[in-house]
């Protein structure tokens, strides 16, 4: 009996003997632990529990232009993936029908001097079947059309201050840092901008101004930038997007007739390591929010918007302001005055400038414009200062109410008008908090283009 006992105990350790071999020669995971969580791949195509075939699906981001896709967000049903440098991404997919869409599917760019916007279709409709070949590659093309400009428009400029009572001094006094900008994306599509700049133009106020300053520039294709540029490597604006650019300090000034600019998504124009931080107008902001860059070549130890500036907006391209700057071809000294000191300029080309408006001091009768007509051929007055006015875009009425998402979400009646007003009727900061996309007037000339606002918006 223990010789039968034996003799089954040495067949069965030598049973488990070979399997172990062949196990360990023919597939070094053994079937248990494929089944839990691996994953074999043979020819570019997945097997997953043995059982169900999933191939592997490149495809590749393209244009007839220079575009650089990378890192564009790419979804098939509910998988979202990351383009690499060259605009490609592999993903591994059952037997089925897709579709694949690109979050950036509508943007613009710049090549050069030109400006182009960049569309994709919607989605894209591929299938995978059991004779797929995963050795080819899908090609999302994108359409790429020329266009004027970025759609990227100055909104809102708040530089006319507010008098408040000082308590200490018993006296009247003029605040001046609660200054800010806005702009806003006047379009459907998501706009990128590279080495986005803020700029004013000599002479700085208006107020003093009674001839043509740009008569000796007009022809020559470019606008000075007096002083310093404000800059940020790139920025991007959603559709239809409002963004708020603080100019001096980030703080909350309702308790002295002023706005409140502490809030943590403001942009703002400060860099207190830089010659511009003279505490009578920077303060520190939190560290939350969004700084950008200046590059100083004027004097002065704060930018000198003053309240009736000639402001314009503008890409670099790929080229730093840094490097711009350093270029002695692109320095210019204004009405005699040396480079380093007052009325030193940089010639910003006009095919770079997105948008600009002139202001201009209303106690100026004989005021002539700052900049070349073909940036902008007029100017918004400023009546009274000392009274928190702005100066507002007016409403494109017909391409706002175009707009079939608008339905019933447009407000009528609006009231923020003074000696001018916008000629839409529509509210359209009422409209946006309705919910409404606004489509603003835009046609480069400040006097049709804007009006006077007995109100600052971040007020309403």
């Amino acid at each position: 009996m223990k010789k039968f006992f034996y003799l089954v105990l040495s067949f069965v350790i030598a049973a488990s003997f070979f399997i172990s071999c062949d196990d360990d020669t023919k597939d070094p995971i053994t079937p248990q632990k494929f089944l839990e969580k691996d994953t074999v791949v043979i020819h570019d195509t997945v097997f997953v529990d043995k059982v169900i075939p999933t191939y592997k699906f490149t495809a590749q981001l393209k244009s007839d232009m220079d575009i650089k896709f990378e890192n564009f967000l790419v979804t098939v049903e509910d998988t979202t993936v990351l383009t690499d440098e060259k605009g490609s991404f592999v993903l591994y997919l059952k037997e089925g029908d897709y579709k694949l869409s690109v979050e950036k599917n509508n943007f613009y760019y710049r090549i050069g001097e030109k400006n182009y916007v960049v569309s994709s279709k919607e989605s894209y409709d591929f299938k995978i079947t059991k004779n797929y070949d995963a050795k080819q590659t899908f090609d999302v093309v994108f359409d790429v059309k020329e266009v004027n400009k970025m759609p990227i428009l100055i909104t809102e400029v708040y530089c006319s201050n507010v008098t408040y009572h000082d308590e200490e001094s018993n006296s009247n006094k003029t605040l001046q840092k609660d200054k800010y900008i806005k702009l806003y994306n006047n379009s459907s599509a998501r706009v990128t901008v590279k080495n986005f700049c803020f700029s004013i133009a000599f002479p700085y106020m208006s107020n003093t101004v009674s001839q043509n300053h740009f008569d000796e520039y007009k022809n020559e294709g470019w606008t000075p930038s007096a002083d310093a540029i404000w800059y940020t490597e790139e920025i991007e604006f959603e559709p239809y997007e409002e963004k708020v650019f603080v100019i001096f300090s980030a703080e909350d000034y309702t308790s002295l007739g002023g706005v409140n600019l502490k809030n943590e998504n403001y942009y703002c124009l400060i860099d207190m390591s830089s010659a511009y931080k003279s505490p009578n107008y920077y303060t520190e902001p939190s560290e939350v929010n969004t700084k950008f860059d200046v590059v100083v070549y004027g004097v002065g130890n704060a930018w000198v918007i003053g309240n009736s500036p000639a402001l314009f907006i503008y890409s670099l391209g790929d080229e730093s302001p840094k490097d711009f700057a350093e270029k002695i071809d692109n320095q210019i000294k204004l009405q005699g005055y040396d480079w380093g000191k007052t009325g030193s300029s940089l010639k910003i080309r006009n095919v770079d400038i997105i948008d600009a408006v002139d202001i201009r001091n209303g106690t100026n009768a004989n005021y002539k414009q700052r900049l070349p007509e073909i940036v902008d051929k007029g100017f918004v007055t400023e009546t009274t200062l000392g009274k928190g006015f702005s100066c507002y875009r007016n409403v494109d009425k017909t391409a706002t109410e175009q707009l079939p998402e608008n339905k019933d979400k447009i407000v009528y009646g609006y009231a923020f008008g003074t000696e001018t007003t916008d000629p839409s009727g529509i509210d359209a900061q009422a409209s946006i908090k309705n919910g409404a996309h606004i489509i603003y007037l835009d046609t480069d000339n400040s006097s049709n283009d804007f009006h006077q606002r007995s109100q600052a918006t971040l007020k309403d």
